[in-house]
């Protein structure tokens, strides 16, 4: 696995392959940042507790202080709004791209990585029965795949790449019209939208796990750095 480099501002002098670690580092530090729950164990815990009462309309006085607080004073908006925008200004060097097209490449990249992330499970709800998600050295080399797809102009010669970002094409493309789907389906009612829409999401996202997993497996017969100690 290539060295860390750390990047204390962005006037240093550095080669293309620090750069583009640089760039990966903070990409990956970003998506743990932002995937952090905002609520704590205790405030899930109550939320689920009133919802299965239908008690919720007595949070209502709570969710625009609790809101105000963590937009205003919470430390952990202010480390991730600092760590997007630093990975920000790293794509941004090395694209060339203006700031706002660079938001919306980032946004894709931490997208097409966060199903990958196995995260602590929700209190309250059933754990999923899904395909593990990525170890370190693989979210590593998927970040490293997909920064290398997007800085060279969204072009690739790894088929199997190709089919995991089609995968994630595919499913991003079908939600966007996904309440008019169902209803032409036949599901109507907002609870049963809901479960039909969550059962859709977990069933693409072991889909996208699957595919993700194949093309770890194929790296791994190439010799790539992709399984804890390699």
């Amino acid at each position: 696995m290539a060295q860390t480099v750390g990047r204390e501002s962005m006037g240093e002098e550095q080669g293309p392959a620090e750069e583009r670690t640089a760039l990966r580092d903070a990409l990956l530090r970003y998506l743990d940042l932002a995937g952090q729950p905002l609520a704590s164990t205790r405030e899930l815990r109550l939320h689920i507790w009133l919802q299965r009462r239908h008690l919720l309309l007595l949070l209502l006085p709570w969710y625009p202080v609790r809101v105000a607080w963590w937009f205003f004073l919470s430390g952990q908006r202010r480390a991730i709004v600092a760590s997007e925008d630093h990975v920000i200004d790293l794509y941004r060097q090395a694209s060339g791209v203006d700031r706002q097209a660079a938001w919306d490449e980032v946004w894709r990249l931490t997208g097409q990585l966060a199903p990958l992330v196995d995260r602590p499970d929700f209190v309250g709800l059933e754990p999923t029965a899904e395909p593990p998600g990525a170890n370190p050295a693989e979210l590593e080399a998927a970040a490293d795949a997909l920064l290398a797809y997007s800085l060279a102009g969204r072009r690739s010669d790894d088929e199997l790449l190709g089919v995991v970002l089609a995968v994630w094409t595919e499913h991003w493309d079908s939600m966007a019209d996904t309440h008019e789907r169902l209803i032409q389906q036949g599901i109507t009612g907002r609870r049963a939208q809901d479960r039909a829409i969550a059962a859709e999401v977990q069933a693409w996202r072991e889909r996208y796990r699957l595919t993700w997993r194949r093309w770890f497996d194929q790296q791994a017969e190439q010799g790539s750095p992709t399984s804890p100690g390699q």
